[in-house]
């Protein structure tokens, strides 16, 4: 049987105040889920980070700071081994292969200590650079280590972290088959580093399972905020597998765009406050919150608990109505895909898929397909992607007026949203397109303090980006501490410089 839970709070609240034009639904009442965790120390149930780093040549390549990749990548998981070292109450074991077109065994399975520390250090110190990148390798490799770890410790949690710069230059490279690799019911993290990696191999990968997700990191040198905040997310965990099921409602799952009765949102993490689209279909709406318990130690316990509507006064959430339509618009831009066609038909290219709406705008030609002998296939008529474009502008112009009325210009929450639309507008029929929109959707669905975008897009004189990648209403305490850690500056005098050989010992 179920026990009541007292260690997060949840609430919902609905919208009473006009809603707008944008928002047209006359059989349910726009709403919000909220649910607030309490604050954890970190974890002490034994966890096992299973590291898959990409050693391939292109990790040679310097980035604006004069430092190369793998520089930037050895920096930031020599600040989390000295993480793991410092916090002693956690029971840590990692494991790091490298991978090009072979697999390096860099460190074997070790318990972290601070007297391993050193020798630790200076093994991830003798990653180079090498060969080319052979993704399916790396995920079989894992998959193996993974399977051998679990049946020796079945109680213990596992994260498995994989990052990669590029695009699979070797091996199989089909997306389908590459994501068919990832281990089930464990933990997996999928990190891009730059923008020329493979956007549809890496959310594919992401979207594996339930229990998956991919991350892009636009500047290496803000590497350790994204490792901070994984890492925090896996150290600091209250509720695994949480499952909301709605009764008289619906909720919103980004990852579909589009409201069911029932989401899957993954762990909730000490201290974060998650807000959820709902749609209520009378005030009798109630969301059940189940999931299972993160003890101290090695036992779990199954819980769930109810939140029924709680508001009696006025409520406005025009705000997130914006955040919901600002989530649909990045979802129906992947209708949109890029086509491949030969140079001389490029200058009356747009890349459509087409779409349902329809506006009134200039009649244009353009290509939809090419036909098998590259002859281009001209239709007349309004151009679906020039549509979209003037539909999202226009919803721009609606938040823009929306915060210049209500004082809200420097809103952090809105311009967030102003620049999700802002960069799906400028990265739709660009090399970019995927990748910048499918990161910043990531960020915005899942409510991440890292948010990209750093992208070589023709900027907007009439637009002024936010250059921040920190989304300050989303970092807790613990995740602003290990994102601190994570990104401790190189010293002079580094012991990654240091030709010493030291011996790793296993330690289980």
């Amino acid at each position: 049987m179920s026990e009541p839970i007292s260690f997060f709070e949840t609430s919902i609240e609905i919208h009473n105040f006009p809603v707008p034009e944008f928002l047209n639904n006359s059989d349910y009442d726009y709403g919000i889920l909220k649910i607030s965790a309490e604050k954890v120390s970190i974890t002490r149930k034994p966890i096992f980070f299973r590291f898959t780093t990409d050693c391939s040549g292109s990790m040679s390549d310097k980035c604006k700071d004069g430092r190369t990749k793998m520089d930037h990548i050895q920096h930031t998981m020599c600040n989390m081994i000295r993480f793991f070292a410092d916090n002693e109450e956690a029971s840590v074991y990692i494991q790091v292969h490298a991978f090009d077109d072979k697999i390096h065994k860099i460190i074997p399975t070790t318990q972290v200590n601070k007297f391993n520390l050193e020798s630790l250090i200076i093994a991830i110190g003798k990653m180079h650079p090498m060969q080319s990148t052979n993704i399916e390798l790396a995920l079989g490799d894992a998959a193996i280590s993974i399977e051998e770890y679990i049946s020796s410790y079945p109680d213990h949690s596992i994260s498995h972290i994989f990052l990669t710069d590029g695009d699979a230059t070797s091996g199989n490279r089909d997306a389908d088959y590459l994501s068919s690799l990832v281990t089930k019911n464990i933990s997996n993290t999928f990190i891009a580093f730059g923008t020329n990696h493979s956007a549809s191999i890496m959310q594919k990968l992401g979207s594996a399972n339930k229990n998956s997700s991919n991350w892009l990191i636009d500047k290496l040198e803000n590497a350790g905020l994204v490792y901070g905040e994984i890492l925090n997310n896996e150290l600091f965990k209250v509720l695994e597998q949480v499952e909301i099921s709605m009764t008289d409602g619906l909720i919103y799952d980004y990852k579909k765009g589009e409201f069911s009765d029932k989401l899957c949102p993954g762990n909730l993490v000490s201290e974060v406050q998650k807000t959820y689209h709902i749609l209520a279909k009378n005030k009798n709406v109630l969301a059940n919150i189940s999931g299972v318990k993160c003890n101290k130690f090695s036992g779990h316990r199954h819980f769930s608990q109810e939140s029924m509507c709680c508001n009696e006064k006025p409520c406005d959430l025009t705000t997130h109505i914006f955040r919901l339509r600002t989530q649909q618009i990045m979802f129906e831009s992947k209708k949109f895909e890029i086509k491949h066609v030969p140079l001389e038909h490029a200058p009356l290219v747009k890349r459509v898929k087409g779409l349902r709406r329809q506006n009134a705008i200039p009649t244009l030609e353009f290509i939809t397909e090419i036909d098998p002998d590259e002859q281009p296939v001209i239709n007349i008529g309004p151009d679906p992607l020039e549509i979209f474009k003037n539909d999202a502008t226009n919803f721009l112009g609606i938040m823009q007026k929306y915060m210049k009325d209500n004082d809200k210009e420097g809103d952090l929450f809105m311009k967030a949203l102003c620049d999700d639309i802002y960069l799906t507008i400028r990265s739709l029929g660009t090399s970019y397109q995927s990748m910048c929109i499918g990161a910043r959707e990531t960020s915005q669905g899942s409510q991440q303090c890292y948010n990209v975008f750093d992208f070589d897009l023709e900027p907007d004189q009439d637009y002024s980006l936010s250059q921040t990648s920190i989304n300050y209403a989303n970092q807790t305490s613990s995740v602003r501490n290990l994102m601190r850690s994570c990104s401790a500056p190189l010293k002079k005098k580094n012991i990654l410089q240091q030709e010493i050989e030291i011996e790793i010992e296993i330690e289980m």
